[in-house]
């Protein structure tokens, strides 16, 4: 893969976005490009890893599972990355990552990733600035799940997929990428039947409705208003 395109890609990533472009393309040649099938397990929660990866196209799917429970903690997409806790930390992974699509990525060894850190003082702010606002989006989920209903729950979890993956259409806001009931499931960290009956309530109510396993927004008010319950 060319210099050029990686440079481009790590522009828009916001971990990399601050450093000057003899830097960018120092580090653009320690990548290596990668392309993973669908429903690939890239790394275990528990495993050692001293890599971390960025994404150029494709979803994938953090994920923890306890007890043949799994809850999925972010689903990630283009220019967004993964596997630094274990980098900066050198301890195993602390979730587990598959691919929910064909995935393009590529991969920065723990080495490269430090030496930019120690050599570049604005790399390592922005750095404490993108780890930090991660660290706030963790404590809002726990605010979710401690203090909200199941339908605020839900209703949160949806209006942060469409802030991600959403995109405006006539019928409604589309997320496009397919959200079936499971996985819907897995995000808001309910049963199954659970979630199946706050979409049935979402449906009823004229808030939402479904196309071949998309979710489409039709009232974002009402659906907020859930967020406060």
């Amino acid at each position: 893969m060319k210099t050029e395109y990686i440079i481009g890609i790590l522009k828009n990533v916001s971990i990399f976005n601050q450093l000057d472009d003899e830097n960018l393309e120092l580090l653009s040649k320690k990548f290596v490009f990668q392309k993973i099938p669908k429903d690939t397990v890239i790394f275990k929660e528990n495993d050692l890893g001293n890599q971390m990866f960025v994404i150029i196209s494709g979803v994938v799917e953090v994920f923890k599972e306890y007890r043949k429970k799994r809850k999925t903690l972010a689903l990630l997409k283009r220019n967004d990355f993964f596997g630094e806790i274990s980098v900066f930390t050198s301890l195993p992974r602390t979730a587990s990552v598959q691919t929910l699509s064909n995935s393009e990525i590529i991969v920065l060894d723990q080495s490269d990733l430090i030496n930019i850190i120690k050599n570049n003082y604005k790399f390592s702010l922005n750095l404490i600035k993108v780890l930090s606002e991660r660290l706030i989006n963790a404590n809002a989920e726990i605010q979710s799940l401690t203090f909200k209903n199941v339908q605020g729950r839900a209703a949160t979890q949806i209006l942060l997929l469409a802030n991600k993956f959403g995109y405006k259409t006539k019928q409604g806001i589309l997320l496009e990428i397919k959200t079936p009931h499971k996985l819907l499931a897995e995000i808001v960290g309910i049963q199954r039947e659970t979630m199946t009956r706050i979409l049935s309530q979402f449906k009823e109510e004229d808030i939402i409705e479904t196309y071949s396993k998309h979710l489409i927004i039709k009232d974002i008010e009402k659906l907020v208003n859930y967020t406060f319950k």
